[in-house]
């Protein structure tokens, strides 16, 4: 069991965590018709195909995620399961590092776009469901705790997309902020 400055400390973490992969879902979807329009990568038209695309991709690995906590050889309350939980959050992360790294690495290809897009989807989905999963694993569930991760979620669904403005319209990176900050809030948590 965790002190409380120690419990404190992993709910500041998780806060911070579900705030970069909340906000760069938020950030993705926001911006991704502005995207498509300022590179033309795929044609405008395409634009709410992609979204779809990435959020049937965020479904279905939510739904992965989901059957990976709950199945008895998977993540599950015995005493690997936080190990696990560890290892398989990180590869999800991982695997949302790589869409975007491809989109900024091929700009201009539609197969990277494409295939960015869904990397990301499929990375990110099941990412904040196993954050609160770690989070009751560390620490004693408390109303304090939950809201500070909550806080965290709030705060990431607005700053994220609004430093993706800030990015987009005030520095030389332009379109490629999307990428950029979507890559950031698959790597930092």
């Amino acid at each position: 069991p965790f002190t409380d400055g120690a419990r404190h400390a992993s709910e500041l973490v998780t806060a911070a965590m579900v705030f970069w992969l909340v906000g760069g879902k938020v950030a993705a979807t926001a911006y991704l018709e502005d995207y498509v329009g300022a590179t033309a990568v795929v044609h405008v038209r395409r634009a709410p195909a992609a979204l779809m695309v990435l959020w049937l991709a965020i479904t279905a690995a939510r739904l992965v995620g989901l059957h990976d906590q709950s199945a008895p050889r998977h993540i599950t309350p015995r005493s690997d399961g936080t190990e696990r939980l560890y290892s398989h959050l990180s590869a999800w992360l991982l695997a949302g590092a790589v869409g975007p790294l491809l989109v900024l690495l091929r700009p201009r290809a539609p197969w990277a776009f494409w295939l960015g897009f869904t990397l990301y989807g499929l990375g990110n989905g099941p990412c904040v469901g196993y954050c609160y999963d770690l989070t009751n694993r560390l620490t004693a569930a408390s109303e304090t705790g939950m809201a500070v991760i909550m806080c965290g979620l709030n705060f990431g669904a607005s700053l994220v997309p609004y430093t993706t403005t800030i990015m987009w319209e005030d520095t030389h990176m332009q379109q490629r902020a999307l990428f950029v900050i979507v890559f950031i809030s698959s790597v930092l948590p």
